[in-house]
């Protein structure tokens, strides 16, 4: 048992009660329970090759992950496989038909069983998920990329530093996204790379098919002024239902598509839409009949949804979660526009904002005066692909740090 265990042990000691009565009572931390303890692979058998067990918690990073996957199989003959820990992920890999499980509790024995199971000749960690029982006793190489420590993590990583030092040191190479996140990882004397952020470069566009299905859900005919608000939490509809007014009033064919962060609290945003006067229409409940608002409380559609505007709003920066990923609608072409707080992607927009690939607002009422500007809607897109073209070298730098570790050159 190591120290991990022990603290472990006792938190959930000391939280039974309510892990008993959540257990019993709510079906979805139920759910979780089973998935943490009880979800292990079977032992996959002999190796074909060498294995690369990619780890993404959650839907972004999993988008990175497949694609370094994808990039991996076009150089080498390779198996990857994947770990997760959030469902809306771990769908999106099965999806693709990838062989991927949820990660277990960090408790040694389970971190250990898993790894025996795998059998992997080498960990990649997308971006900073550090878990002590898995890191500590592996023995085997441990890359990371896109690594990211904002302020904020800096802040916790230093508080408990007898914690996050030894794995940071652990871990052989870290592929730092930015120079704040280099800088804080060297002084944790982890060994760290300023590589540049994979995001930046992740522009793969949805599919026809996909396409094509969700214009059609959304009842686009063409003409339409399309506008998106992308991970959104109910917390910024203040900030954004008077510039939505004011669209809808200015323009005869706006269509507003807003997909909230977590589709579980579009109630709240169906409450404050209708209090406000509007119609709300969900995508769980069929399609969009063109007037209204399109609430689309569905997973994994959002990068098709970018496809189709006119005009995208990135959610998680009117409120204080620090911005969502505005790399995927720039990269697709689209002029986009995001609030005032963004500490998650802090170089990526200013490198943005900077070439006048992105706008970042203040108010929600300047959304409105922007959307009345073809001209310069026009400019924002095509200024923000010139910007993203510039920035494809960190995914071969990670691709060439994976070839050096698992086929060293003598």
């Amino acid at each position: 048992m190591t120290l991990f265990d022990g603290l472990y042990l006792i938190l959930m000691l000391a939280c039974s009660p309510c892990l008993l009565l959540g257990g019993l009572l709510v079906p979805k931390l139920r759910h979780q329970f089973r998935r943490s303890f009880f979800c292990l692979p079977r032992p996959l058998g002999p190796k074909a090759g060498p294995r690369i067990w990619i780890h993404a918690a959650s839907v972004g990073e999993m988008g990175l992950a497949l694609e370094l996957a994808r990039r991996l199989r076009q150089r080498r003959e390779v198996t990857c496989l994947f770990t997760t820990n959030r469902q809306p992920a771990l769908e999106m890999a099965q999806s693709r038909g990838e062989w991927v499980w949820y990660k277990p509790f960090d408790f040694s024995w389970l971190t250990q069983s898993l790894v025996a199971r795998l059998g992997p000749d080498l960990l990649v960690l997308v971006e900073t998920e550090l878990w002590p029982n898995l890191i500590g006793p592996l023995k085997i190489p441990i890359l990371m990329v896109n690594g990211r420590m904002g302020p904020e993590a800096l802040k916790t990583y230093q508080k408990l530093d007898w914690a996050y030092r030894p794995m940071l040191q652990k871990i052989q190479l870290i592929l730092a996204c930015d120079r704040l996140s280099h800088e804080g990882f060297l002084a944790f004397g982890a060994q760290s790379r300023l590589a540049g952020n994979l995001k930046l470069g992740l522009t793969e566009p949805p599919s026809a098919a996909q396409v094509s299905e969700w214009s059609q859900a959304c009842g686009l005919k063409g003409g339409e002024f399309v506008w998106v608000g992308g991970s959104l939490g109910p917390d910024e509809l203040p900030e954004l239902i008077p510039a939505i007014r004011q669209m809808s009033e200015e323009r005869n064919q706006f269509r507003a598509l807003l997909v909230p962060r977590h589709p579980e609290k579009a109630p709240e945003f169906v409450a404050q839409l209708e209090q406000a006067g509007f119609e709300v229409h969900l995508a769980s409940q069929g399609r969009y009949p063109g007037h209204g608002i399109y609430l689309v409380d569905r997973i994994g559609v959002l990068k098709t949804l970018y496809a189709l505007a006119d005009l995208v709003f990135v959610g998680g920066s009117f409120n204080q979660r620090g911005g969502q990923n505005m790399i995927e609608p720039v990269g697709l072409g689209k002029p986009t526009v995001v609030g005032p707080n963004t500490a998650n992607f802090t170089e990526a927009v200013a490198l943005l904002c900077e070439g006048g690939g992105l706008v970042q607002l203040q108010q929600g009422a300047e959304l409105a005066a922007l959307a009345a500007q073809p001209e310069r809607l026009k400019q924002m897109a095509q200024r923000g692909l010139e910007i993203l073209a510039k920035q494809q070298d960190a995914w071969n730098h990670s691709l060439e740090c994976i070839d050096e570790i698992l086929w060293p050159v003598d």
